[in-house]
């Protein structure tokens, strides 16, 4: 399941997530941008999380963390039974890529540390 995609697909994390309980295992973080054709991270471009105009950033991969637990992905025991998490990124033109990549998992450890401070 791509976090990305569902927001172009217009489809809503909560319901995608219940869908495809018990068959995913693989979840990709990641931005769009989806309301303006003119943006140059249109699509499924996967900018940085918190790109202006885009539909990802801190409240929406914690709460995506959130519906990953909601859905049980995370209560095995067995570390073979755990999702893989992965977050999916690219620079737009003109963006340092190592930039890009730090600020991404800085993001990404703020949102699991309030996520796992939840549980």
């Amino acid at each position: 399941i791509d976090q990305g995609h569902l927001y172009l697909l217009r489809e809503s994390p909560s319901y995608s997530l219940a869908q495809v309980k018990g068959f995913a295992s693989h979840f990709h973080l990641g931005n769009c941008v989806v309301r303006d054709p003119k943006n140059p991270a249109f699509g499924a471009k996967h900018p940085v999380f918190g790109f202006s105009g885009g539909e990802v950033g801190f409240r929406e991969i914690s709460h995506f963390l959130s519906l990953l637990k909601e859905n049980q992905y995370f209560d095995s025991n067995r570390p073979w039974d755990k999702p893989i998490l992965s977050i999916e990124v690219r620079p737009v033109i003109g963006e340092d890529p190592h930039q890009i990549l730090n600020q991404s998992k800085e993001e990404f450890l703020k949102a699991w540390s309030n996520f796992s401070n939840l549980k």
